[in-house]
């Protein structure tokens, strides 16, 4: 019982190692960075398709991505890529 014990305790222990302001910060970062590839995926108007890609964003705990974002081929796409990543 005591073996079993000690790595519960240990694993519940954990989820305090986390501060709650941290990931509070960090969860804002990641929204405006979200709100930015919005913005620049957006900022062309569709006016031939055939200049348009989508690329997968965010991932699922399951695996897989979250969705996809089109985005115009006239942006900087390596810019792109980098915040969608």
């Amino acid at each position: 019982m005591r073996k079993l014990f000690i790595p519960l305790l240990l694993i519940l222990s954990s989820c305090q190692l986390f501060d709650s302001d941290q990931k509070e910060y960090e969860l804002s970062e990641m929204d405006e960075l979200y709100e930015r590839i919005i913005s620049i995926s957006e900022s062309k108007n569709c006016t031939d398709s055939s200049n348009w890609k989508f690329t997968a964003i965010g991932s699922k705990a399951c695996g897989g991505p979250a969705s996809y974002i089109a985005y115009s081929s006239e942006i900087n796409e390596s810019e792109f890529l980098d915040l969608v990543k």
